[in-house]
């Protein structure tokens, strides 16, 4: 009877060897499995990080140009207006001229 528990003992831990070898190749499956999990998720955090870098520079370079359109409209309106002084100005001087020709020409 110690031999059949001898017999017993080794079949059952020829049993745990095998459970133990499926185990095994499960445990290698699923750990590289989680090793590529885990490439995968660095790689997509790496490309939202380069994403939102992207994001960022393309909004400082939008307000850098709000700002610029800004500028040159205050600029074009400064310039305008000063066209637009000229013009009358001149408009004005041309109309005063033409009178005081006219005055001439009549008092000849």
């Amino acid at each position: 009877t110690i031999l059949t528990r001898n017999a017993m003992l080794r079949e059952e831990i020829e049993t745990l060897q095998c459970q133990k070898a499926i185990f095994e190749g499960i445990y290698s499956r699923l750990y590289k499995k989680l090793e590529q999990q885990k490439r995968t998720m660095n790689a997509s955090i790496e490309q939202s990080t380069q994403a939102y870098e992207q994001r960022v520079e393309a909004l400082a370079r939008i307000s850098a140009m709000n700002e610029r359109r800004s500028k040159d409209i205050a600029q074009f309106n400064i310039e305008f207006r000063e066209l637009e002084r000229i013009y009358n100005h001149e408009t004005k001087l041309k109309a005063f001229m033409l009178i005081k020709l006219e005055e001439r020409t009549e008092i000849e």
